[in-house]
């Protein structure tokens, strides 16, 4: 959901728990830029990868607070994303920069040590 028809340009992120009877909103800490793709991780649970009009970002805890992930990625907007379960990678594609593709490893590695969570 963006509001760029009314110069609106902020994050809107939400997730439903009852099967959209309420919503709560997510990324308060997100910058206020329009919110393209959002994509949960299928073996972690609790990471959710967005694509903004400024970048990617990643939550460790189901949207409560967002960290961006720039290594070697520039500030571009991402517009899609896709995890290639088989090649253990992120795949994101970005608005005039191509792709880019991040080891979903690495991403568990820094899971890990930000959560403490044992392998």
């Amino acid at each position: 959901m963006n509001g760029y028809r009314n110069d609106n340009f902020g994050s809107y992120l939400f997730v439903s728990e009852d099967f959209g009877t309420s919503w709560t909103r997510l990324g308060n800490d997100l910058p206020m830029e329009p919110i393209n793709v959002v994509t949960e991780d299928p073996k972690k649970e609790n990471i959710i990868y967005v694509g903004t009009d400024n970048g990617l970002y990643a939550s460790f805890n189901m949207g409560k607070t967002f960290m961006v992930l720039d290594n070697n990625l520039p500030r571009v907007p991402v517009h899609d994303m896709a995890i290639q379960q088989r090649e253990n990678e992120l795949v994101v594609a970005t608005h005039g920069r191509s792709i880019y593709i991040a080891k979903l490893k690495d991403i568990f590695k820094l899971y890990d040590k930000m959560t403490g969570a044992q392998k």
